[in-house]
Formats: structure tokens, sequence, C-alpha cells
């Protein structure tokens, strides 16, 4: 193939060229050479192969090159651009609630079509509901050197089309200065209350001053306008990078994360359009290729319901996972005193849980009704969370949901410093993998001794064990591997954990945007009754914990109702975590003895505890990775080779994925 990124004079043809194509004609050949390309079996991995056999029938034939570029001009010639430059991919209307009621209303009755409309050609050129996943799947370069080879700019910089790239953007500049003024927007904007100095506003001022030198043609030089407008552009960006950079310390909310995207949109898609009309006589091809992917892709899902939440929740996780992101930090260790660190907290973790696993069994005794039932061991496991949170222990299980995020982050291409995040994500899933191994072995070392201790006080203290007989047989055999269903359980305790962390950045998230901890201190029914200390000491006690507390509490009631769910529905369904499993398996054992219980069987229950563990952790982390990696745009299309290259590691360096190494 030819170099993607290539360009060419303006003037390569005259504007009164003769066409020897009518549209219809032009629409029905064009629409032969895109089903030439489309792979013959869905999702089939030919896509290559199409573009081969019409790379080579275009350098063999230049008659039918010229044929595909004459069908293309005169298409665009005929057709209205400025409704699919100024819509296709953003919504018209700046509320995502507009949009999402306008979308509903197109399910029921959709809009009128039009012939002339360059969407709705293209949706006749590419008639079947899934073709934008082969346009896309055939990637920017392919596009590129397509549009080059057929001299692409010719059609975008004659001076039919040129007068609706205009048009295009002053309605753009319009919207983008109007997205600056919102005040969801501009509050967080660092120049504030004086607009004068807001690039969203001063830019349409550099596009009228672009449009006057243009029009001067001769006379004028329209090249150092048009530098003017994208250093303003650029201001814009800026800006929203600086919004965002806020988002850590004030938190988002739905309709702010909404019109960050819709700026953004506006802003690449008038870079776009500016390289068209600057004068220059150039176009990108990779640009146009870009452009191109995103319309089809755009058009396909138009009144998509299901793509509008999408792009708009995604926009939103980001940002509840930049929250979620900097406490899972604190989770990574990377020298060997923080490996330490992370073992005495997992160590303190795992005392607490070991009462936790006493309160448990002591309630399971009392005769409530299945839902009291739950609502006790609901309170009970919130206690110990909430216990855990606040002493900066550590419980091996909830660091999955932030240290994903943590580990997404770190690849983030809106902050990465590499072209290749590969070798940075293996690194940091080594990492967590040592943390990980560092917080089990804390919780684990605690958790058995202390509990059976525990339950040997109990028994000299009243005269009675926690539990005996069937009962004892009984915690034993909820985490036989293979006599149960304890594995199946311990994924249901992964979606728990991933739930309640995904809540807990929801929580702080909200927290920072709604500015709750400024409201408490000026709440006119607090003030009177409260000093001034104390609301500024509860404010930021708020501000810094409600999402850890939230997260523990929401964590403890979907452990805590989980059986009672699944006795209320008649279905098996329950929960497995890892170091309450160790507690009561340590109570069972107390109860029985050590020598009633055979030892081929009690080593597959200390293989099914170690297997709840690695399924919790395994699940969470999965589900957050997942979700974090969305969030950002991420996807990990070479996981085969991530998964070699982690091997690869393993095999050079297994102790480092379960201790600190000794060097640096």
């Amino acid at each position: 193939m030819t170099h993607s990124r290539e360009t060419w004079p303006a003037e390569a043809h005259a504007e009164n060229e003769p066409l020897r194509q009518e549209a219809p004609a032009a629409q029905d050949f064009l629409g032969e050479v895109f089903a030439s390309l489309r792979p013959k079996v869905p999702g089939g991995g030919d896509l290559r192969d199409g573009f081969d056999s019409l790379t080579a029938l275009m350098d063999a034939d230049p008659a039918f090159a010229d044929k595909v570029s004459l069908s293309i001009v005169r298409l665009l010639q005929d057709a209205e651009l400025v409704p699919m430059l100024t819509e296709s991919g953003m919504a018209p209307s700046a509320s995502l609630g507009k949009e999402l009621f306008a979308r509903l209303r197109h399910k029921m009755l959709p809009p009128l079509r039009s012939e002339r409309d360059l969407r709705d050609v293209l949706a006749r050129l590419l008639p079947r509901p899934d073709d934008h996943r082969w346009v896309s799947g055939a990637g920017r370069e392919a596009w590129a050197d397509f549009f080059a080879r057929i001299r692409m700019g010719t059609g975008v910089t004659r001076r039919s089309v040129a007068r609706q790239v205009w048009q295009a953007l002053g309605i753009l500049s319009v919207r983008l200065a109007h997205l600056g003024c919102e005040p969801e927007f501009s509050r967080s904007l660092p120049f504030g209350s004086n607009p004068s100095e807001s690039p969203f506003l001063t830019q349409q001022s550099r596009l009228s001053e672009f449009l006057e030198a243009h029009r001067a043609g001769q006379n004028a030089d329209p090249g150092p306008a048009a530098d003017a407008l994208r250093r303003t552009l650029s201001g814009c960006s800026d800006a929203i990078f600086h919004v965002r950079s806020l988002i850590p310390e004030r938190g988002a909310g739905l309709e702010q994360t909404y019109l960050l995207f819709q700026a953004e949109k506006i802003l690449e898609r008038m870079g776009l359009l500016l390289d068209t009309v600057d004068g220059r006589g150039h176009v990108d091809t990779l640009l146009m290729a870009d452009h191109f992917i995103s319309v089809v892709r755009n058009e396909k899902t138009r009144d998509s319901i299901r793509a509008l939440l999408s792009q708009a929740v995604g926009q939103l996780a980001y940002q509840i996972a930049e929250h979620k992101g900097r406490r899972g930090d604190s989770y990574i260790t990377t020298t060997r005193r923080e490996y330490l660190s992370m073992l005495g907290s997992a160590m303190k973790g795992g005392l607490i849980i070991s009462f936790v696993a006493l309160g448990k069994n002591l309630l399971s005794r009392l005769a409530l009704a299945p839902f009291w039932q739950g609502f006790a061991y609901s309170l009970n496991y919130s206690m110990g969370f909430v216990a855990i949170d606040r002493t900066g222990s550590t419980l091996a299980t909830k660091q999955p949901a932030y240290t994903a995020n943590a580990v997404a982050g770190s690849i983030d291409l809106r902050k990465a410093h590499s072209s290749d995040p590969s070798e940075t994500l293996v690194a940091n899933l080594v990492r967590v993998s040592r943390s990980q191994f560092a917080s089990f072995t804390g919780n684990l070392m605690v958790v058995f001794p202390c509990t059976w201790l525990l339950a040997a006080a109990w028994d000299r203290l009243t005269g009675t064990p926690l539990a005996s007989g069937e009962k004892a047989l009984a915690l034993l055999a909820d985490q036989h591997p293979f006599e149960s269903m304890a594995l199946l359980y311990a994924c249901n305790t992964g979606v728990c954990l991933f739930l309640s962390g995904l809540f807990a950045g929801y929580v702080q998230n909200r927290m920072r945007y709604g500015r709750i901890s400024e409201r408490i201190k000026q709440h006119p029914g607090l003030t009177g009754r409260f000093s001034h200390r104390t609301l500024r000491r509860l404010s930021q006690f708020m501000d810094e914990h409600a999402g850890a507390l939230a997260g523990s509490v929401t964590l403890g009631f979907m452990l805590g109702m989980a059986g009672m769910l699944g006795r209320f529905f008649g279905i098996p369904f329950d929960i497995r975590h890892i170091t309450i499993s160790a507690g009561n398996l340590s109570i069972g054992l107390y109860g029985l003895g050590w020598e009633a219980v055979p030892r081929g069987y009690l080593i597959a229950v200390l293989l099914g505890v170690l297997a709840i563990g690695f399924l919790n952790f395994m699940v969470s982390f999965s589900l957050a990775f997942y979700v974090a990696l969305r969030s950002r745009g991420l996807h990990l299309q070479d996981l085969p080779r991530l998964l070699r290259h982690l091997g690869r590691e393993f095999l050079r360096r297994p102790l480092d994925f379960v201790r600190p190494p000794s060097g640096p």
C-alpha cells in the first residue's frame, strides 16, 4: 500500500470539470465497491483481502480509480453535508435527558430520511445494520490509503463542498461557545467568572477573521488566521483538560460529563474541517479516515439508546474510577518496606474478621425470621468492614476493586507516556500480585488461629462449643470445593465486592461534585447547634471517608442478605468469602477435633478455602478492570500477547509475584 498520510494539491481538478456520472449511478457504483470490501462472512478475517484486491485493481486500471474518485465527487457535490458534519456523533441538544427522550421517540416513530443528506446516502451505500463493525475493523490506515488513491481531497476542497464546510464550521463554533457558557461546565474553567478570557468565546472571533482572510483571496494569506484559530481551539482543549484534572478533587456529574464529551467532539470535528479549508491545499487522509469510520459507526447507532447510555455512563464511570484508582495506589506495594507494612495491616484486618466470624456464628443461634437473620448478619459484617476501614487495616478481598482501577489508570491513553503500555501493565500486574499475596497471607495467618482461640475461649466461658456435631461438620462441608457450591458462591462474592467498590467510588464522586462538605458547614440547622470546629471536623470526615464507609456498609448488607434471598426465592444463591470461610473452618475444626476429620477431607477443605479466595479476587478484579478499561476507552485487543509477556515474566522471576525483589 502507499503511505496513508498522503497529501495532494487542492487544485488537482478544476471546479468546472465535467462530471461523467449522475448521482444515482454513482451511488450504485460505490455500493458495489463497498460490497467488494465487506467480508463474505460476518466477523470474518478476510478484510485485508478485499482491500488488497481493490488496490490491485486500481493500480492495474487507472480508469477504474478515476471512476471511483469521480463518483465520490459527484456524491459530495449533490449531497447535503452540513447535517453530517455538525450532527453525526454529536447530539444536537446539550442535555443528555433531551437526547435520550428524542431517541425514545424515534424508536416509536423514526425520523424522516432525506435523499440528499449524506448520512442517508451512506446508509444506502452500507445498508447492513452491522456494517460499522467491519468498517471499524479495517483500520484507519487502510481507509486512509484508499482515500489517498482516489484523491479524496479533490472532492472535499471543491468550492461547492467548501461552502458547506464553512457553514458547518460556523454552526459548530456557535455550539462550542454555548457549551463554554453552561454553568455545569463554566464554573470549573480556569478563567472563572471572566468570560472575556474564555477561548470558547474567542474562537468565534478567530473564525470570523479566518473567513475574512479567506474571502480576501489574492490580497491576504489565510494561513496566519488559520493558525490563530488553531491556537484558540487548542486553548479550549487545555481548558477541558483543566476541568478533568479537577475531577478527582471536585467530582463530576453526569450532565457535566456529557458536556465535556460534547465539547471534545466539537473540537475534534472543527480541527478536521479546518484542515480542509485552511488555504494550504492539503488534506490529512488519516484524519479523514478517522472521521469516516466515526460517521459510519455513529449513523449505524444514531437512534441506539444503548449506545447513548453506554457512552454517557462510560464517561461518568471514568470519573468514578479516578477516585477508586487514587485509593488503589495505596494497595499496590513497590518496596520491601511497603510490602511488610501491607502484611502487618492485613494481620490487623484478620484479627477483626475473627470477631466477625465469631459474631456470625453466635447470631446463627438466634431463632429469627429469615429477613431479620439476614439483617443481623448484615450489621455484623458492616461493623467489621467499617472497623477495618477506620483502623487502617486491610481486607484482601476489598483490594481488587480499587487496584484494578489504579492499574487501568496507569495505561490510560489520556495520561499515558508510552505508545506501548503492555510493559507498564505487566509491571503493575506483578506488583498487584505480590501485594495481594501479602494481604491474603496476613489475613489468613491471623484469622485461623485467632478464631480457634476465640472458639476455645467461648467453650471455656460457657461450657458449650460454638459448633459441634452436625453443625460443625456443616461448617467444613460448606467450604468443600466439590461437595458444595462453594466455588459458585465465591464468584457471587466477587460480584458483590466489585459492586461495593463501584458504589464507594460513586458516593465519593458525588460528595466532591455536590460539595457536600461545604454545605454541611453552612447548614442552617447545624450551625446553631454545633461549634464551627465540630462542623469543620464533620465535613472533613465526610469528604474523606464517606465513599469508603458507603462501600463497607453496602458490602456488608450484600453479603449478609445473600443467603436470605436464596431461601426466599428458592434458588441456590449464597456467598463464600475467604476470610469468613477460614474462620468457619477454624470453628468447625475446633468443634469436631483434629482427630475426627480425615486428613484427605481436611486437605480438600483447605484447598477449597484457597480456591474461594482466588475466585473472590479474580471475579472482582476482572470486572473492575474491564469497567475501568471501557470507561477510559481502552481495549485489550492484544490480550494473548499480554498473557505471553506475563508468562515470560513469571518464568523469569516467579518469586517477584509473591514478594518484593531484593534489588532495585
